[in-house]
Formats: structure tokens, sequence, C-alpha cells
């Protein structure tokens, strides 16, 4: 009987099931809830954009008959809504079908091709006049909020691995980048012009601090997954990214802090501006909070997606009342639920899966709403942008390395992807001051400088994992297919 309990097989049998039931009680405490396997979260994934995908093609199947059994819609309305989903809905196909195909043959990470498609069906051909552009602009807005939300349930700062060192890292760069790219311009306006120069410059320039901040960890994740590459570095590079990107996202709502877009400068005095601060950081926790109370529940997919959106719209529609950014807010709804509740795992899933279509429905509308009546010397202004935003990620990168340990490297080539979350602070810089001059010509500048950014970014991204991870030169080299990590 002894010799049968304590075989060494069985064991080395239970041995072994221990280690996988500690395997899995660790990643049910990473995902803040029931322990979910890469295998299962892909599928989670999938499922959710099933869903997004039934979702839209009910709705289009059901529009024309509604809007007939209502007694029929005004045709320029109905066209808008239909060519909106029609632009989301191809967005969901290229995203799954095409992005996937050639990312995997490639390993290519960008966005700039829908910014042209964009470009060529909106301002070149008018193949969408501008009217129905406007009428879009609802979508620009809740896809931005949709990746605010992201991006919030993204930094879990309790179970996501963040350090004291991560922060102080990230702050560094953050104040590097912002004091680099905006600095000089307002040096330049104060000695070279007049303080009414500077005034009126000063919003567009904080919108260009807040672009300047964002930085996507998608190429690190693709490139890493593309070569094999194992490193901490790796891991380190993203969770800067994502607090950089919250520093951006955070800075761009100090915008409508401190104006009200119907003029140049600031037009609110610090009483208005601490009034609407404190509204926005008190509805993000908030609703954040109901959020997490309803994820106490057991939700089936179904319900949870319904729950996100719904979240989503609710915070969007309440910041645009108020006149606070939708983007920040639902930025902070994100945050409170990573943080708080413990079952944010499956919001986070089910994101990430439809961050992708959501990207390029941004890179798009980016593209479709193209600025040209401007003067050509606006968008030259992209070229001095883009370099020093280069250099101040890279200055700001050499110094965090003094805090980040023996081994850490010069991260500042690793944040230089702006992604779809830099095109949807455009688009809603455009949409909330789009009337000043100064903020269209600033706009103008900085989508040319996210489009020049995502293309150096794919060559320093998968420079940066080449050389974190010391991939051999055999793999270095390679252009085979890859399972890539959408994000």
């Amino acid at each position: 009987m002894l010799r049968s309990v304590y075989h060494p097989a069985k064991v080395l049998t239970q041995v072994r099931k221990n280690a996988r039931q500690a395997e899995n009680s660790a990643d049910s405490e990473t995902y803040g809830g029931s322990a979910r396997s890469p295998r299962s979260a892909a599928a989670l994934r999938r499922r959710s954009l099933g869903l997004v995908g039934a979702l839209l093609g009910l709705v289009g199947a059901l529009a024309p008959g509604a809007a007939w059994a209502s007694g029929g819609v005004e045709g320029e309305t109905f066209e808008r809504i239909l060519t909106g989903f029609a632009i989301v809905g191809a967005a969901y196909l290229v995203s799954h079908v095409v992005f996937e195909r050639v990312s995997r043959r490639l390993g290519i990470v960008s966005g700039v091709e829908y910014v042209l498609l964009g470009a060529l069906v909106g301002p070149v051909f008018e193949l969408i006049s501008g009217d129905v552009r406007a009428g879009l602009h609802p979508f620009m807005v809740l896809g931005t909020s949709a990746i605010g939300m992201s991006a919030g349930i993204e930094l879990d700062l309790r179970r996501g691995g963040y350090t004291l060192r991560d922060l102080l890292a990230a702050s560094i760069i953050v104040v590097v980048t912002a004091a680099v790219v905006v600095g000089p311009p307002a040096l330049g306006l104060w000695w070279f012009g007049t303080p009414e120069d500077l005034f009126v410059w000063s919003l567009p320039l904080l919108a260009a601090a807040a672009v300047a901040l964002v930085a996507d960890a998608s190429p690190l994740r693709a490139f890493a997954a593309f070569f094999d590459a194992k490193s901490p570095e790796i891991g380190r590079a993203q969770r800067l990214a994502s607090l950089s990107s919250a520093a951006g996202i955070l800075s761009f709502g100090a915008l409508f802090w401190l104006s009200d877009g119907l003029g140049p400068g600031p037009s609110y005095d610090s009483q208005e501006a601490l009034r609407l601060l404190a509204f926005q950081f008190g509805a993000g926790a908030l609703i954040g909070a109901i959020f997490a109370i309803f994820l106490r529940q057991r939700l089936s997919p179904e319900r949870l997606l319904t729950v996100a959106i719904g979240m989503v719209i609710f915070t969007a529609g309440l910041a645009y009342f108020v006149h606070v950014s939708a983007l920040a807010t639902n930025f902070l709804v994100g945050l409170v639920v990573a943080n708080v509740s413990g079952q944010s795992g499956p919001v986070r899933e089910m994101l990430r899966g439809i961050r992708r279509p959501l990207y390029i429905v941004l890179f798009f509308f980016i593209g479709l709403d193209l600025i040209i009546d401007v003067p050509w010397w606006s968008y030259a202004l992209a070229l001095p942008y883009v370099y020093m935003r280069l250099w101040g990620r890279r200055v700001g990168g050499a110094l965090a390395r003094r805090v980040g340990g023996v081994g850490a490297t010069n991260v500042g080539n690793a944040l230089v992807a702006p992604g779809g979350l830099s095109a949807g602070i455009c688009l809603m810089a455009l949409l909330f001051y789009g009337q000043d001059p100064t903020t269209r010509q600033a706009v103008a500048a900085l989508v040319v400088g996210v489009v020049l950014s995502e293309l150096i970014a794919s060559v320093l991204s998968r420079r940066w994992i080449v050389d974190v991870a010391d991939v051999p030169p055999e793999r270095a080299t390679r252009s085979g297919l890859y399972t890539a990590e959408e994000g």
C-alpha cells in the first residue's frame, strides 16, 4: 500500500498537476478572474469580434426597414448612417482578413495605407461628400472613446507588473518629450513674436504635446512574436508606452478644461477649469465604479459586450454635454475598472479584440478629414515635429536608463509609434477646436507627423526588438509567417 502511494511515477504526476494548478492560479490573478489560457483569451476575442460583426450586419439589414416603418428618413441622413456602418464593417473585414495575412507574411505593422485610402475617397476624389463626412463625426467620437477605455483598462497598476522604476522612467520620458516638442516653438514665439502670438498658439502646442506623448505598443508585440523574441525589456517598454500614452490622454483632456473652442487661446478662468477637471475625474471614477459593480455578476460575452459599449456611449455623451474630453473620461473609467474590479480580464480581452478595427477606422477618418484649406507651410511643420519628437524620446530614454537598473536599454526608439490613439486625438482636436485657424494648421502638421512617425516606427521598432532580444541573424532577416498578438 505504501509502495503504491509513494511510487515515484505517481509522485511525479502529482508534482506536474500541482504545477499546472499554480500556473492557472497565477493566470487567474493576472487577469482578475477565472483562469484564461492564451487559447481561451483568443477565443474570447474572436467571439467578441463575431458579435460585433453580427451586430453590424443586423443593423445594416434592419436599418432600411426601420426607416420605412418610421415614415422615411431624409436621404442625406440615411446615407450618412449607411456610410458609417459600411466603413466600420469594411474595417472589421480588412483588419481580420487582409491585415493578418499581409502582416504575418511581411512583418509590417502600419496604418499609413488606411490614411491614404481615406484621403483618396474624401478630399481628393470626393467619393464621400463633405456633408456626409460631417455626419460621421459621432462614429469618430465613439471610436476614440472606446480606444480611450481600452487604454485605461490596460493600465492595471496592481497586476500589470508596474514598478516604481517604471513610473519614474515614464515620468522622465514624458517630461523630456513634451519639453523638446513644445519648448523650441514656445521660445520662438516668445522671442520673435508677441505675447498675443504665444497666447493664440498655446492650445495647439498643448495638442501637439498630447499627440507626441502617445506611444503605441502594438509594433513591439507584433515584432516580438514575428522573431519569437524573449526579453524582459520588451515587457518594460510596453509598460512605459502605456504610461506615456496615459499622460498624452490626460494632456489632451486639459484642452477642455482651458477653452470652450469658440475662439483662440484659453477662454476659461481658473475656477471654471478646476470645476471641469473635478467633474471629469469624478465622473470617470463614479462610472468606473458602476461598471465594476456590473462585472461582479457572471455576464455572458453578449451581455458583457452590451454593457461595455453602453458604458462607452453613456460616458461619451455625458462628456460631450458638459464639454469635457470623452477620450480622457473613458480612459479614467477603464483605469478605475482595471484597478478596482477583479473581473476586468474579460473586458480587457474583448476590447483588445475590437481595437484593430477601431484603429483602422480612425486612420481612415484622419485621411477622410484631411485638411486642405491651410497654408503649405502647415504641412512642412510636420518635419521638425517628427524630428523633435524622435529626439525627445531618445534623450528621455537615455536619462531614464539611469534609473532602469543593470541591463536596461534605451527605450526611446521603442516608443516612436503613434498608433490609432494619436489619430483619434487629432480628429477630436479638429472636431472641437477646428474653428480656430491656428488649430487647423497645427492639426494638419500633426496628421502628416503621425503618418511619417508610423513609417519610421516600423523600422525602429524592428531594429530595437532585434537588438534587445539578441535575435540571431538567421531570424533577424526572416520574412516568413508568424502569429502576432493583435494590439
